[in-house]
């Protein structure tokens, strides 16, 4: 029953955006007519352009990283992560801040008589700033994958003569394609659900159409007609991902440890080029972003003009605790919820918890401004001696941001705790019973002790989600009232670099800890 009223109240966002996008809209041919088109082209050109950047990254990286024998592999292997801490948007306006006309590089090099000048806030530019920031997705995907190659399968190769190069593309592309998809697919989700970045860029894409339809038209229907068209998309992205993720079942894992060994040599000339590659990648992910926003720190604080902003990171704390306990919560009864009812409520809960991920910030805020709006009337109607406090609980609230970062985030908390509860045997389960520890109190007395690291895991990554989503708290907060990505948005919009320095640096700090996580895990696997 619990479960039930739970995932009732995650979909209530989604239900709303498809209710409402049945309500004509004024616009709607406007939009068919010359905002959708221009959207939809620029959303497939850069997901191709990115999907094709990352893949090339994140596959060579993961084969250097894995299966060579390279000066520092496992170094590069937790390091070549670490462009996942960063926000899109922070290395979106550091490069936008080095590289633009009037930046620093470009200055220098006019200074200089050079007389080379080109333009960054552009298609290619975009491009550059997504695939050095989603391309670790691809890299985690094909890393496990390598790892999960028979030793069996590449010893058989070379005794049948085949080179390093023969064993790459007729050997292990073929293993790693369901692996591939899988983080092509995620790639993909990020691309279409970013807005910070390509409002950066000043490039339109199918979120900033949806951002358009609702603060530029001021039409909530017709940016959940937007909001529906995507989400059917999106879905379309899911069930690939989900199928993916059944191929995935192809390999077989035994021997696992002895197949995550180095298998291939290479020259000193060979060695030498493959490190700078991974060094030049690592500077432009990590390296650059990091000390430019060191500088730009130093340089405000210089000028006396830097001043942590305390009530924005409160604001900011405050929100990522609630926000990331409640998830906690909702995740952890779902999962139980899961594992001991075997009706299909039961069966589908993962499902369901997972498509508030799935959806961007953007056609989330639209879906819980709507939801917000239909309870306002609702109460309003039921109470009328209320309906004056109702728009203070209902619409425009901090309520309103935090329902919908737990339904956002909910996937991430969800499979953490679900991947530490599958460990515990079922016979456990059983044992419990006998003792009389049942539902909840079984729950608290043997789950609970037994998952509390998976809990705690959960927790602080949809801490640091939190922390980095900038599009559904920026159209669902108060006014007046602003997270460290939101005063991030405000102050690249217009151009100023180096006052989102500060924030953008705390932001990133607090990124590198679900990072650090992540390679702990793989690395103990």
């Amino acid at each position: 029953m619990t479960a039930g009223v739970l995932l009732i109240v995650i979909l209530l966002p989604i239900l709303a955006v498809v209710s409402s996008s049945l309500v004509p809209s004024e616009d709607w041919d406007h939009f068919v007519g010359y905002v959708l088109p221009d959207a939809v082209v620029n959303s497939v050109l850069l997901v191709l352009a990115v999907v094709l950047g990352t893949s090339v990254l994140g596959v060579s990286l993961a084969w250097l990283t894995t299966m060579v024998d390279l000066p520092g592999r496992k170094i590069f292997g937790w390091l070549l992560l670490a462009p996942m801490a960063v926000p899109r948007y922070v290395m979106g306006f550091v490069y936008m801040g080095l590289l633009d006309y009037s930046g620093p590089i470009q200055s220098k090099v006019r200074a200089g008589g050079w007389g080379l000048s080109f333009e960054f806030r552009s298609f290619w530019g975009l491009v550059f700033v997504m695939t050095m920031s989603l391309y670790p997705y691809v890299f985690m995907m094909a890393r496990v994958a390598f790892q999960s190659m028979g030793k069996g399968a590449m010893e058989a190769a070379h005794t049948l003569g085949w080179g390093s190069w023969a064993i790459f593309f007729r050997l292990a592309i073929p293993l790693i394609v369901p692996w591939w998809i899988g983080g092509g697919v995620l790639v993909t989700m990020e691309c279409l659900s970013d807005f910070g970045t390509v409002s950066i860029f000043s490039y339109d894409t199918f979120t900033t159409a949806i951002y358009k339809a609702w603060f530029g038209f001021f039409s909530p229907h017709l940016a959940a007609q937007m909001a529906l068209v995507f989400f059917v998309f999106l879905l379309v992205l899911f069930w690939i991902k989900y199928w993916a993720s059944k191929r995935r079942q192809f390999f077989s894992l035994s021997g696992l440890g002895r197949a995550y060994r180095p298998m291939i040599g290479l020259s000193l000339n060979g060695k030498i080029l493959s490190v700078c590659y991974c060094s030049v990648v690592l500077i432009a992910g990590i390296l650059v972003p990091l000390g430019q926003l060191i500088y730009w720190v130093f340089q405000e604080t210089k000028g006396a003009g830097a001043e942590v902003p305390w009530r924005v990171l409160m604001n900011t704390l405050s929100l990522s605790t609630a926000v990331s306990l409640v998830a906690v919560v909702v995740a952890m009864l779902l999962v139980l919820a899961g594992r001991f009812d075997r009706s299909w409520l039961g069966r589908v809960c993962g499902f369901f918890a997972s498509l508030g991920y799935c959806l961007p910030g953007a056609v989330l805020a639209v879906g819980v401004f709507l939801s917000a709006v239909w309870l306002e009337r609702v109460v309003g109607m039921m109470f009328p001696s209320f309906s004056e406090a109702v728009p203070e609980l209902a619409a425009g609230s901090l309520w309103v941001v935090a329902f919908g970062l737990v339904v956002r985030f909910l996937a991430v908390a969800y499979t953490t705790i679900d991947n530490g509860l599958k460990r515990v045997a079922p016979n456990i389960d059983e044992v419990g019973i006998l003792h009389g520890y049942r539902g909840l109190r079984g729950a608290m007395r043997i789950h609970l002790p037994l998952v509390w690291k998976s809990i705690f895991a959960g927790g602080v990554l949809v801490f640091i989600d939190t922390l980095k989503e900038m599009p559904l708290v920026l159209m669902t907060r108060p006014h007046g009232w602003d997270t460290l990505a939101v005063k991030i948005f405000g102050y690249t919009s217009e151009g100023l670099w180096q006052q989102a320095a500060l924030p953008a640096l705390i932001l990133l700090l607090f990124g590198f800890l679900p990072v650090a996580m992540l390679a702990l895990g793989a690395e103990r696997h």
